[in-house]
């Protein structure tokens, strides 16, 4: 998937989110500390530093979701990270975003934290993250 398909998709994904240009996704392709996975519908994006991973980012086209490719693609992620040495996992998720967290828990993430007021909207608002942890 080309950094302007992920920035398309992404819009599509999160769309009361300020979006991510292709330039933003060229920049994670370049990076040595980031793993990104693609399938026809989707991505996820990693970025690993010494024993820490972040998720950054898992997207699929709302067309195709609840078929099981954002597990495939978080499982091709747990590898890299394991590979790399990673031994802790986070990330952040909108407190909104009821899916993605049952998703994040079923794959043994907990809630360590929250960022309050992280997201801004695309209305101007603010929404809080959640702070999510597992071992690799």
């Amino acid at each position: 998937m080309t950094p302007a398909q992920m920035a398309h998709l992404y819009a599509r994904c999160f769309p009361h989110e300020r979006g991510w240009s292709s330039e933003e996704f060229d920049r994670f392709a370049q990076d040595p500390k980031v793993v990104i996975e693609s399938i026809q519908h989707g991505f996820a994006i990693l970025r690993i530093v010494a024993d820490e991973g972040e998720l950054l980012s898992i997207a699929i086209d709302p067309n195709h979701q609840k078929r099981g490719h954002a597990t495939r693609l978080f499982q091709k992620l747990l590898d890299h990270a394991a590979n790399r040495g990673a031994t802790t996992l986070f990330l952040e998720v909108a407190g909104s975003n009821a899916a993605a967290i049952a998703a994040y828990l079923s794959w043994g993430f907990t809630q360590v934290g929250l960022r309050k007021g992280y997201y801004l909207r695309d209305d101007g608002g603010r929404e809080d993250a959640l702070i999510l942890r597992r071992s690799v």
